[in-house]
């Protein structure tokens, strides 16, 4: 499915060059709006395309329409496959997770993204973020090993990114690949576990 979608942007890519020089040759002002948006690009497709319109406009819609709905749907499974695991932290540990829906695909695995509040944030001191890091993956992480293998054993190219939140105003992050923790660090509030 990601070579039919890598065929599907590049295509897209193509006809939407083609669609904006034809939008520059008509008006100036069709070409700066169809530059900044994608939707006066398909309507220019659909009604004033200079050439092949019956062929050009609907294969620059499905061009682009294909990998987003792939797109979707990877991450209605990536839900899917963290909710388990999701709802067992949840009950054991007291920390309240949500998938954000982001996923990342690398190396034949792929991450999904869970970014937790304690419900007891107070109660894990930390003076500074290495000794964050330490606090909270001893109450927090080791015993999520456990549930991520229990939960997510049947799926071996998952991992999941777990940023916590600390009082601190930064996120402790970890990610959970094959039963143990593979990465850790710290960031801030406002892009939780981006690098």
């Amino acid at each position: 499915m990601l070579l039919i979608d890598v065929v599907c942007v590049i295509t897209a890519f193509g006809l939407f060059v083609r669609i904006l020089v034809d939008m520059f040759r008509r008006k100036v002002w069709w070409g700066l709006l169809g530059l900044f948006a994608l939707v006066p690009a398909y309507y220019f497709a659909i009604r004033h395309y200079t050439g092949n319109r019956k062929v050009i406009a609907p294969l620059f819609f499905l061009a682009t329409l294909v990998p987003a709905i792939h797109l979707y749907s990877m991450a209605e499974e990536g839900e899917r496959r963290v909710r388990p695991f999701l709802t067992e932290v949840a009950s054991k540990l007291s920390l309240d997770c949500k998938f954000t829906g982001d996923f990342k695909m690398s190396s034949g695995k792929t991450s999904y993204f869970v970014l937790c509040n304690p419900n007891h944030i107070n109660e894990i001191p930390a003076k500074d973020v290495v000794e964050m890091i330490a606090n909270y993956r001893s109450a927090y992480v080791e015993p999520m090993i456990a549930i991520f293998d229990d939960k997510l054993a049947a799926n071996p190219t998952t991992a999941i990114q777990v940023g916590i939140k600390s009082p601190m105003t930064m996120v402790a992050c970890f990610e959970l690949f094959e039963g143990k923790v593979t990465k850790s660090w710290a960031t801030g509030p406002d892009q939780p576990c981006a690098k």
